[in-house]
């Protein structure tokens, strides 16, 4: 009881310096420990798990498939504040972040079915989001490859460490996926590898494969995005011209992450943003475009997704600490050299114009680049879940096309 209230203090006071109305965080608190406890937040069964076996158990081609999970001690990039200079180097924060690698056997892949898939292997990373989960990509990649290996940055998924509030920013975020390439690479013993990724996490390859190109074989970037959803608002109410309420946006996304940052707040304040209603209202804005794809079953899902793992980094994600970039400008100076991987951009037809829009450097810089190519498909931020085949036969032509 002492340590719930010396917590309670603490969320008090930084509430009342934020300028929020004490009572309101109090019932909260009430709320908290009267309907429903951690299990309940974190949810009672490890989806991210559940939702791979069943692949490899149940599905048409999971069946196929062996399973190798490949685990690294991974440790953090911090920030040192001394004599008002900002250096990175090493915390002693340990972590184990995972892989798995899942290789076709030798019967299913010489089959009718699969003689037309591609051998090269490839890894596949989720983006940072509320609902990350290396198992999205399961029914595309086994469509397309005999060998690949899937992922999520540290934070989100089935990679459920829980990091500083300051490790939560875009150094960290390119440390981790060079981790994750080398950790691959490892795996599939290959000197370099190919790799697909989504949303932020496809800005975070393209950095990374412009500075360190000799880890890469290729890179496809799948809906690619840089700006969280607050900031994304922000923009947009700038660009209309509403100062008074983009500045509102502004001061939401710097309370929010202090209230996350707050025991037992976050909690409370993350049970009901992830709500099956609001998880549905989100699938329904820009995830899916057809809404017949939007079942109960897909909400339970997703809203497993989002209640499973540390919510500080998706609220990290929601608040914009982990945009790789801050504007099209910023992307530009990343590809105004040329590309130094063969890269393919997929970007779905209803995805948020934003997104589109803040894509258009890569999109002009391919006119011109025989690195770069860019192409529209169907669907909105997860085209890759929603239209499986599609993305699977598109993904599969580019690697036969440039061999």
């Amino acid at each position: 009881k002492q340590l719930i209230v010396e917590h309670c203090e603490k969320g008090m006071g930084l509430l009342g310096k934020l300028g929020l109305v004490s009572a309101v965080a109090a019932t909260g608190f009430v709320g908290y420990y009267g309907n429903f406890s951690k299990k309940d937040i974190e949810g009672n069964a490890p989806i991210h798990e559940l939702l791979m076996k069943t692949f490899l158990n149940e599905g048409e081609n999971g069946k196929e498939f062996r399973r190798e999970t490949h685990r690294l001690d991974w440790h953090v990039p911090h920030r040192h504040s001394e004599a008002g200079m900002m250096q990175y180097g090493f915390s002693k924060l340990y972590f184990d972040i995972s892989l798995d690698k899942l290789t076709r056997t030798k019967d299913a892949k010489e089959s009718d079915r699969n003689k037309n898939n591609v051998d090269e292997p490839v890894l596949f990373v989720a983006a940072p989001s509320f609902v990350s989960s290396r198992t999205s990509f399961l029914e595309m990649a086994g469509e397309a490859f005999n060998n690949f290996a899937v992922t999520e940055p540290p934070s989100y998924g089935a990679n459920t460490q829980t990091l500083r509030s300051e490790h939560y920013c875009d150094v960290v975020s390119e440390h981790a996926l060079e981790s994750h390439v080398r950790l691959a690479s490892a795996a599939f013993d290959q000197d370099r590898v190919s790799v697909v990724a989504t949303g932020h996490e496809a800005i975070n390859v393209l950095k990374l494969a412009q500075r360190k190109p000799e880890l890469f074989d290729r890179i496809i970037l799948l809906n690619p995005t840089f700006r969280g959803p607050l900031p994304t608002a922000q923009h947009d109410l700038e660009e209309s011209g509403d100062a008074f309420k983009a500045k509102i946006i502004s001061v939401l996304r710097k309370v929010l992450w202090e209230a996350y940052k707050t025991p037992f707040l976050r909690e409370t304040i993350h049970y009901f943003s992830s709500s099956p209603a609001n998880i549905k209202n989100q699938l329904q804005s820009h995830v899916f475009e057809d809404p017949k794809y939007i079942t109960s079953n897909t909400v339970s899902k997703f809203a497993a997704f989002s209640r499973q793992g540390p919510c500080i980094g998706k609220c990290a994600f929601l608040v914009g600490k982990m945009d790789p970039c801050q504007s099209r400008e910023d992307l530009h100076e990343i590809v105004k050299g040329g590309m130094k991987v063969p890269t393919m951009v997929v970007m779905a037809f209803n995805a948020p114009d934003t997104s589109k829009d803040d894509m258009k450097p890569l999109e002009d810089a391919a006119s011109n680049d025989d690195n770069l190519s860019f192409m529209t498909t169907r669907g909105a931020l997860r085209s890759y879940e929603e239209y499986p085949h599609e993305l699977a036969n598109i993904i599969k032509t580019h690697f036969q096309s440039s061999n």
